[in-house]
C-alpha cells in the first residue's frame, strides 16, 4: 500500500513537470508570449491616445499607412519661419495639411471654422 501511495506521488509529479513543459512549448509554438507582449504595448499607446484626446482637443492621429501621408507628411511640409507654435491642420474634405499658429487655430475653433479641420499629431 506504500508504494502505491509512492508511486502515485512521483506520477503526479512527473505529470506536473510534463504539463509546464508542454504548456512552454504551446505558448512558443503559437507566440502566445508575443502576442501578450505586443498587446501589453498597444495598451500603453492606448492610454497615451486617451490621455491626449481627453484633454478636450481635436487632435487626430494619422498612420503610417495612410495613402496621403507621403506627400502632405508632417515631414514633407514646410514650417513658415514666422510661426512660433505651429499646429499642423488637415482639411477634412481635400485632405491637405498646412502648418498654421496657434494663435490661427483658436480664431478658427472661436468662429466654427474648425468642423472642417482637425489637428494632426
Amino acid at each position: 500500500m506504500s508504494n502505491f501511495i509512492i508511486y502515485f506521488i512521483i506520477a503526479i509529479a512527473v505529470l506536473v513537470v510534463v504539463f509546464l513543459i508542454l504548456r512552454e512549448v504551446n505558448c512558443w509554438y503559437w507566440k502566445i508570449n508575443e502576442r501578450i507582449t505586443l498587446q501589453q504595448e498597444t495598451n500603453s499607446l492606448l492610454k497615451d491616445i486617451f490621455s491626449k484626446v481627453s484633454n478636450g482637443s481635436d487632435i487626430v492621429f494619422v498612420s503610417d499607412k495612410d495613402e496621403n501621408l507621403n506627400k502632405n507628411s508632417p515631414e514633407a511640409i514646410a514650417i513658415p519661419e514666422n510661426l512660433r507654435e505651429p499646429v499642423l491642420i488637415q482639411d477634412k474634405l481635400k485632405g491637405e495639411r498646412r502648418y498654421i499658429s496657434k494663435h490661427e487655430w483658436e480664431e478658427m475653433k472661436n468662429s466654427g471654422l474648425d468642423q472642417f479641420y482637425f489637428v494632426v499629431v
